[in-house]
């Protein structure tokens, strides 16, 4: 089995247009499916015209409204009420129904405090305007996977976890986190892609994700807490080790280092996969496992 983890500006693992279970234009870019309003340019979604024109159920076409406070999606007409508004200033949460498997909002741009996707029966989303989130949680859905192609920060948390569909997703753009990066017990969970990430505010866990095998994070040069990455079954330790070794290069890490789950056992081992050898090739690490 091979394992490869980027250490230069090479990303790793190919993640061409993970935007997944979004109908519609599937022209331009190999894998890059966009959701009714919104059309492929050069394997991003964006925004349709202002032409009149509106998919059915979806939000669309140029918009300048502001919702002050919170927002939740429980249906199909929350979605439609969206329709010419381009920021929340409070919380949006995807909460719900076993009818609202799908969420498209292709204008919404700025959401001011947490997105919060927290539906079990949410199979796909778009968002291929949003650019800055307060916080971002992805809870217990039935995502496959996905992708935030234009998001550049989150000001607060990203946690993605216990969503047991999810096999990759990747951040293309995101440069910035101001607390904590978590990707915890995402059963089927085999790659994920951060190619222009540096900065962790507090601490990074990658924990539980036992088909993980590649991540990407070759830019990632500080994490101001601790540094948690166990329970990996199938993740080379020897990657894991090279991402530390990168971190520590740059800024460095804030608080403890472990791979045993637990920080406070006398077990001080790896709970990761340690049948395994790292070489470098061509500027990417590649592990090689029994």
């Amino acid at each position: 089995m091979l394992c490869r983890l980027a250490v230069s500006l090479v990303l790793v693992i190919g993640l061409t247009g993970l935007v997944v279970g979004c109908g519609g234009d599937s022209g331009g870019s190999a894998g890059t499916i966009c959701g009714p309003g919104t059309h492929n340019e050069n394997g991003v979604c964006v925004v349709d015209s202002d032409d009149g024109s509106t998919g059915t159920g979806t939000q669309t076409g140029s918009c300048d409204g502001i919702i002050e406070g919170d927002y939740k999606i429980e249906n199909q007409d929350d979605i439609d009420a969206l329709a010419g508004y381009c920021e929340i200033t409070g919380n949006l949460f995807i909460v719900g129904q076993s009818t609202l498997t799908s969420c498209f909002l292709p204008a919404l741009t700025v959401v001011g405090g947490e997105l919060g996707m927290l539906n079990p029966a949410l199979t796909s989303f778009s968002l291929p305007a949003l650019t800055s989130v307060g916080g971002l949680h992805i809870v217990s859905t039935s995502l496959p996977s996905f992708s935030l192609p234009a998001l550049t920060s989150v000001d607060s948390k990203l946690w993605v976890d216990n969503n047991y569909a999810l096999t990759s997703f990747e951040l293309p753009a995101l440069t910035s986190i101001g607390d904590s990066l978590k990707f915890s017990v995402n059963s089927a969970l085999a790659s994920f892609s951060f190619p222009e990430l540096t900065t962790v505010g507090d601490y990074l866990q990658i924990d539980g994700n036992t088909k993980l095998i590649s991540f990407a994070l070759p830019v990632l040069t500080s994490v101001g807490g601790d540094l948690s990455a166990s329970k990996n079954t199938t993740l080379a330790q020897c990657l894991v080790d090279a991402l530390v070794k990168q971190i520590e290069a740059g800024e460095g890490i804030g608080g403890d280092i472990w791979f045993a789950g637990d920080r406070h056992r006398s077990f001080r081992g790896s709970t990761n996969n340690t049948d395994c050898t790292c070489s470098e090739g061509g500027g990417v690490l590649e592990a090689t496992c029994d």
